[in-house]
């Protein structure tokens, strides 16, 4: 996959364990497969919009806050 999709699932996984989830826990809470929480965290798969809108909402984070920083695009 590409950087951005890297760095996407690095995001969460940091997220995760910074509140001491389990891969397990997180997919529970989020509604979602334990694995297919490892395959985003480690750029094997990208999330749907709508499992990117659960991480975000679950962890309160703006969805944005997962993608690196674009305002120098013109």
């Amino acid at each position: 996959m590409d950087d951005t999709s890297k760095l996407l699932g690095c995001r969460i996984r940091a997220l995760r364990q910074a509140r001491k989830l389990s891969l397990t826990e997180f997919a529970r809470e989020i509604g979602r497969h334990r694995m297919f929480i490892h395959y985003i965290e480690t750029d094997q798969r990208n999330p749907s919009l709508d499992t990117l809108e659960r991480i975000s909402d679950y962890f309160d984070v703006p969805i944005g806050d997962f993608f690196p920083d674009n305002s120098n695009i013109s």
